[in-house]
């Protein structure tokens, strides 16, 4: 009777009935708890057990962290979580103190546990593009070994290269080949100098220039012999001069022939003896990673770029110029720092996957 007192009245009722209702309800209750009162007063000690026995029961409450009647929000959210594509968002909303972050970071907790720890991320040069660091990617705690692994073998390899340039197989694969470069000039030269000698010149070759100075009788002129000269005999040798210049740009040209083809197997020498070491240094760690493509981008963006910087390699720091060394050495130094790992998120202690609260 209690419990029916307390229902709203039926919506088919009238006004009047329903004021009845309400009256008499309130009547109703003022006497429950005029009696309760009453009760109590008269037996003080069930009032007591019935506290004791509350606390009991209380006692024996636990917490819980699960949304309780909020069964198509947590269906949602696990509908939301199992979705892998990017791009898709979980929206929670509510008011203010019910528990939201604090039930949503358990529920993210447990569902967390279930997944496997991240990647490990690591930023390395990028050769072709310097504002954009390439990104590489490895299962958890295997980021650390990469960049330990990598860093080590880079610095094995500066190392190895440079002695690599030095060795006796590296002067006799250059040697050889500048002995024959030397004779070509020298033929050159002997041809052109006897040529301009028939005109009445001495061929000099000095670093930016190739001149010509008039010889009369077997003498080579100065300055002022030349300007002591008849105006005939000026224009004599002016002529011959402007006659000596199609076969001086010939020569300029084979000599320049000769450099380019010695500068060029100079430096096919070099990529050979430095791609040599870096194979040694590097095929092992491509094999170990051949799946990954941006470790195999990168061993070979770095393999690339290392070989048409060769000549660091051979270039030979000496005490006679301390300021030299000291280029050389910090040219290097800041190189082999392009060319380290860097590893970015080491997740080698994680796991699970984290939850990362922003």
């Amino acid at each position: 009777a209690m419990t029916r007192n307390f229902m709203p009245p039926s919506t088919h009722q009238t006004g009047a009935e329903t004021t009845a209702i309400m009256q008499k309800t309130d009547s109703h209750n003022r006497l429950i708890h005029s009696r309760a009162a009453k009760h109590c007063r008269i037996e003080p000690s069930l009032s007591h057990r019935w506290a004791y026995s509350s606390a009991n029961q209380s006692n024996q409450i636990t917490t819980t962290n699960q949304f309780i009647g909020q069964k198509r929000a947590c269906t949602s959210i696990q509908t939301g979580l199992e979705i892998k594509t990017s791009g898709y968002n979980i929206f929670l909303t509510g008011q203010e103190g019910t528990g939201k972050n604090s039930i949503l970071k358990e529920f993210l907790n447990k569902w967390a546990h279930k997944l496997p720890a991240p990647n490990d991320w690591m930023y390395v040069y990028n050769f072709t593009n310097t504002r954009c660091p390439q990104t590489i990617t490895l299962p958890k705690g295997q980021g650390k070994e990469f960049k330990s692994e990598l860093n080590k073998n880079i610095k094995k390899f500066f190392k190895e290269a440079s002695i690599s340039l030095q060795s006796e197989e590296y002067e006799i694969a250059t040697q050889n080949y500048l002995i024959k470069t030397n004779e070509k000039r020298n033929k050159q030269f002997n041809a052109i100098e006897k040529k301009i000698f028939k005109f009445g010149f001495k061929l000099h070759i000095t670093e930016h220039n190739i001149e010509t100075t008039p010889i009369i009788n077997n003498k080579i002129l100065d300055d002022n012999e030349y300007a002591n000269l008849s105006t005939k005999q000026k224009s004599e040798i002016e002529k011959n001069r402007i006659n000596l210049e199609p076969h001086i740009l010939n020569y300029a040209r084979a000599i320049r022939d000769i450099d380019s083809k010695e500068k060029t197997y100079l430096e096919e020498v070099r990529k050979q003896f430095v791609s040599t070491v870096f194979e040694k240094n590097f095929s092992e760690i491509l094999k170990k990673h051949i799946t990954n493509l941006g470790i195999k981008k990168h061993i070979l963006a770095l393999k690339e770029n290392l070989l048409n910087n060769c000549e660091m390699f051979s270039e030979i720091e000496t005490d006679n110029s301390n300021e030299q060394k000291t280029d050389t050495t910090t040219h290097k130094e800041d190189y082999i720092k392009k060319c380290f790992v860097n590893l970015l998120v080491d997740n080698s202690s994680k796991k699970h996957a984290p939850v990362v609260v922003a």
